[in-house]
């Protein structure tokens, strides 16, 4: 360690002060990387890895009943979670939908099951 100026500069670039090291820039740097690699890591295993704009798209006017199907009259906070989550089993709308088994007849959650799995899950590329 060298001192300079009352603050210890390790050999790692980093700097140590009051007992906690600074990390210099490029070690941020670095470690912003990571982050953001592992952040896209988790993110390809998400549901919504796949979706296009144009799928959610389609799949949002499918739920309002755009195009002559029924208006399921979605919250909000449940359109984005249904895009997100990209439900393939009952079990998950009826988490993310409030009061499902009062709003919905099974027939109905099956129809959002069916508008899930044509618009926000895409084949991938060599499935």
């Amino acid at each position: 360690h060298a001192k300079s100026r009352g603050v210890c500069v390790s050999r790692g670039g980093g700097e140590w002060r009051g007992g906690q090291k600074r990390i210099g820039k490029e070690s941020r740097l670095e470690e912003a990387d990571e982050m953001m690699r592992l952040a896209l890591e988790y993110l390809e295993k998400q549901p919504a890895a796949g979706q296009t704009p144009e799928g959610i798209a389609r799949c949002l006017r499918a739920f309002r009943g755009v195009d002559g199907g029924k208006d399921f009259q979605f919250k909000p906070e449940e359109r984005i979670q249904l895009v997100n989550l990209a439900p393939a089993d009952a079990v998950t709308v009826h988490v993310i939908c409030k009061d499902c088994d009062d709003r919905f007849e099974d027939e109905e959650v099956e129809s959002i099951l069916h508008i899930s799995s044509e618009y926000l899950h895409p084949l991938k590329p060599g499935s």
